[in-house]
């Protein structure tokens, strides 16, 4: 899990990953499949904590010897995705395309993939751990993507750089060829249960400690107006990187277009054919 949280934290960070090459129709398959598959952990449900208000007087924490205002904060916690979105950024592994003039196929490869990574929604501890073997070449898909929160915030991360075995392709004759990276990130819109803690001294209390709320005249109004009512829902959206055995999900591609470059036309393609 360490692994995970420092290869999303990290600008230019290298971690392990096997090389894997398929197809965009396989892409497709494979986003079509994570969100079929998708599923929250009732166990470990992904959560945010957001700052509302500053409340109490300078001994609002019951310690005389501490200045410590209270905080107000919502706890949102996923609790029913409505709409999943499977995304990806993608970046060319090769400094150029590679163009083929000649008569023959050549083959290419990319040792190094990079690709863009996007940052968990702000506030939230939140992963999607992809379980087993999911879309392109390996057939029917049997995995599950769980998203749980075990991973701790991301912060902003502009960059990635795997290292990959060495992932090949075939460049036919006349052709522009390409290899890409695809790291893959979902985004979900849903209902996420609302509920209001207090922060006092960096201890969390719940609206079940109403003593904790008594401390202080602010506090105690604050529970009387947001806790007897329980707790409530609220719409919300959440970004989130989908990982692999504990590694951002990677795919690579190898793609072509046939070249509609006169110059890049190999010269056996205009030769006549026999009388």
């Amino acid at each position: 899990m360490f692994s995970a949280i420092l290869c999303a934290a990290l600008l230019f960070t290298k971690c392990a990953r096997g090389a894997t090459s398929v197809s965009w129709d396989d892409i497709e398959d494979i986003k079509k499949n994570l969100k079929e598959s998708f599923t929250i952990d009732d166990k470990n449900r992904p959560y945010s904590f957001e700052l509302q208000d500053t409340v109490g007087a300078f001994f609002s924490c019951g310690s005389f010897f501490s200045n410590w205002n209270a905080h107000l904060l919502y706890r949102d916690t996923l609790m029913q995705a409505n709409v999943v979105d499977i995304k990806y950024t993608k970046h060319n592994n090769l400094k150029e395309p590679v163009i083929n003039k000649q008569c023959q196929p050549i083959p290419y490869k990319s040792q190094k993939s990079k690709a863009d990574l996007i940052s968990v929604t702000k506030g939230w501890k939140i992963g999607g751990t992809l379980e087993g073997e999911i879309g392109g070449s390996a057939g029917i898909p049997k995995g599950k993507l769980t998203v749980a929160g075990e991973y701790s915030e991301s912060v902003t991360v502009s960059q990635t750089v795997t290292e990959l075995e060495e992932a090949t392709g075939s460049c036919d004759p006349g052709q522009e060829c390409f290899m890409v990276a695809l790291i893959f990130y979902a985004e979900v819109t849903g209902r996420c249960k609302r509920e209001p803690i207090l922060d006092c001294a960096e201890k969390l209390y719940t609206c079940d400690r109403k003593e904790a709320w008594d401390n202080d005249r602010d506090t105690a109004q604050y529970w009387l107006d947001y806790c007897p009512q329980g707790d409530s829902e609220v719409d919300c959206t959440v970004r989130f990187q989908i990982f692999e055995n504990d590694t951002p999900m990677i795919r690579n591609i190898a793609y072509f277009k046939e070249s509609d470059r006169p110059d890049t036309k190999p010269q056996c393609f205009s030769q006549p054919g026999p009388e």
